[in-house]
């Protein structure tokens, strides 16, 4: 579809358009084209600084731009929500960017037996925002930016809130602070008062504070994901995370992505306790994602180091994978990883060498035992960066 994406484009006649595209791209008849605006300016449902909030058993079958956003909203319940096209409707997708995209929410989020199908971006995004510090107003006062063009303009901080610092090459949880009052500046800016003074190993124009008190625990349970060309669900909250039960069929990238950013996005920090228990995923990160990894833990840091590590206390217990060759976890800078107890089996008919089935960056205390895999494990079955051999074993 990139072909199109970039492709000159001219309409010859009423409802016939002629691409400009390579010799190579060859579509078929019978084959469906999707038209979307990558522009995310608009969404289905906007639920904005609300409370004990519930969706139980509602069909959103189309929406242009972003699904269902919740923004700095405290303790939410989806329950059985369809995210997919109305049968017979013709249409392949129902969303032309995330179904449901958390961000800032605090309390509990509640995705219990939901389905999503034809996404163009993740079903699930869970996450804070990052803002840079850009300037220092006085010793307990800091200008801070919102740094990605699609994400800026909303309440980022309250009087009350804790912060933290973050630094942006290690993703390091610095200083705290708790903020006595804000004042918007622009649509972009704002300027933050802190209880103490701003830290001394702050560096402007890199590091970034996160708010710690929108920061929501997460359980997703009994959901089913297909047909979207990118995660299933992306995740990043530092407080207790449970994803259990749930089937991930033929997502393009990793079927679960843990991230932490102060670089792109600036889509939060650092995990800290999450259990992926008892899912099935079958033919996941095919099309992309950190080493074509199903599972994956990929923060930004710049400075990968086993003795700095960014995610902590991640265990993967009980899962079935199904493989088409391509690795089953990819972690960086990850510590007190678990991996036990899964089920790993190639697909019928996979004629793709298997790689490495672990992928290992910068990583300490990581345990892998009690699986049942393709084949007998050994060590050749882990591909390790950035570690020293204290941390191989």
């Amino acid at each position: 579809m990139e072909y199109l994406a970039t492709a000159k484009a001219e309409e010859v006649a009423p409802g016939i358009v002629r691409f400009n595209t390579p010799a190579d791209f060859r579509p078929k008849v019978g084959n469906t084209l999707t038209v979307r605006d990558i522009i995310r300016d608009q969404v289905g449902m906007f639920i904005y600084e609300s409370q004990d909030v519930t969706l139980e058993n509602v069909g959103m079958h189309y929406m242009h731009g972003l699904g269902i956003v919740s923004q700095y909203t405290r303790n939410i319940t989806m329950r059985n929500v369809t995210c997919a096209p109305r049968e017979g409707s013709g249409r392949i997708l129902a969303s032309s960017a995330d179904f449901m995209h958390f961000s800032g929410c605090s309390g509990k989020i509640s995705i219990l037996g939901c389905r999503y199908a034809g996404a163009q971006d993740d079903p699930i995004n869970v996450h804070g925002t990052n803002l840079r510090a850009v300037k220092k107003v006085d010793d307990r006062t800091l200008e801070l930016r919102f740094m990605h063009g699609q994400s800026y303009g909303f309440n980022a901080y309250f009087a009350g809130d804790t912060v933290a610092f973050v630094k942006a090459s290690t993703m390091e949880r610095f200083a705290m602070a708790t903020v006595t009052s804000v004042k918007r500046l622009t649509d972009r800016t704002v300027e933050v008062a802190l209880d103490r003074p701003v830290p001394q190993a702050l560096e402007l124009d890199h590091d970034c504070v996160e708010n710690m008190s929108c920061t929501p625990e997460v359980e997703i349970r009994n959901c089913h994901f297909t047909r979207t060309s990118t995660r299933g669900t992306l995740m990043t909250t530092p407080r207790k995370v449970v994803i259990a039960g749930n089937t991930y069929y033929k997502t393009g990238m990793s079927a679960i992505l843990i991230e932490g950013d102060a670089e792109g996005w600036y889509e939060s920090g650092p995990v800290k306790d999450v259990l992926i228990e008892n899912n099935t995923f079958i033919d996941c990160a095919y099309n992309g994602g950190p080493e074509n990894a199903v599972i994956a833990l990929h923060p930004s840091n710049t400075v990968v180091d086993a003795n700095r590590p960014v995610h902590r206390n991640v265990r993967i217990i009980g899962n079935r994978f199904q493989l088409a060759g391509n690795p089953v976890l990819y972690a960086k800078s990850t510590e007190g990883l678990v991996f036990k107890d899964n089920e790993v089996e190639l697909l019928p008919d996979t004629n793709a060498k298997q790689k490495e089935l672990f992928i290992l960056n910068g990583c300490k205390k990581v345990e892998i035992k009690d699986n049942v895999l393709p084949h007998a494990f050994s060590i050749k079955d882990i591909r390790f960066e950035n570690m020293k051999k204290k941390y191989r074993k």
